[in-house]
């Protein structure tokens, strides 16, 4: 899935983040994916509009887990 909204905070090393949706405004957190190199740069842009692509998993009506599959690109 894409989803388009802001970095709020990512802690490098146990590769979690925030991220506000533009939407709703609602705040995920997530892990991000083992192949994203120097995931502290994501840091240097927080509150710059992007959009992410995840991979959100479900376990019948379990909150959502988000994996961030790739490097965002900051618009």
């Amino acid at each position: 899935q894409t989803l388009h909204g802001k970095f709020i905070g990512v802690l490098p090393k146990s590769r979690t983040f925030e991220f506000m949706l533009a939407e709703q405004e609602q705040i995920i957190r997530g892990k991000a994916a083992s192949i994203i190199q120097n995931v502290d740069e994501i840091n240097q842009h927080l509150n710059h509009k992007t959009h992410i692509d995840v991979t959100v998993t479900q376990v019948g009506s379990g909150r959502p887990r988000y994996l961030l599959t790739k490097m965002p690109q900051w618009e």
